[in-house]
């Protein structure tokens, strides 16, 4: 749930400093919220991890760190992925990273090894300007 406050004629989202809109973090994260949702899953309220949800039919958890577009893609991009190491503790979740569709977040998972982000059960998730998702998982 994302309550609004308005700067100018900009919605921002609460704790969020940039505009609710594509390609901005609070934008990618609203439109996987509602995918996972309507999909049958749960929204864990789980902090520090951005998004945590279950659902019981498909015995399936997800635990998704969101990145959004920043002047420093690939330092954020680097930052994000130690994140989602570090919350790797237990085998049967599906741990991901969702970030906008755009070529720079594209360059940045080119470089990481398939191999590896298969070995460490690491999905993708890029989240289009028109708030469609694409998911790629990684199966070893």
């Amino acid at each position: 749930m994302y309550l609004s406050l308005y700067k100018g004629d900009l919605m921002i989202a609460k704790g969020y400093k940039l505009p609710h809109e594509f390609p901005h973090e609070s934008f990618i994260q609203e439109v996987l919220e509602d995918f996972f949702e309507s999909e049958g899953y749960s929204i864990i309220e789980e902090k520090p991890i951005d998004i945590k949800c279950s659902n019981a039919d498909k015995n399936e958890t997800w635990i998704i760190e969101v990145k959004g577009k920043t002047s420093q893609i690939g330092l954020d991009f680097k930052t994000c992925l130690g994140q989602i190491v570090m919350r790797m503790n237990n085998p049967d979740y599906i741990y991901a990273i969702a970030m906008p569709d755009i070529e720079q977040y594209h360059k940045q998972v080119n470089k990481v090894s398939s191999k590896i982000a298969a070995k460490i059960n690491l999905n993708w998730i890029f989240v289009s300007d028109k708030g469609t998702i694409e998911i790629i998982r990684n199966c070893d």
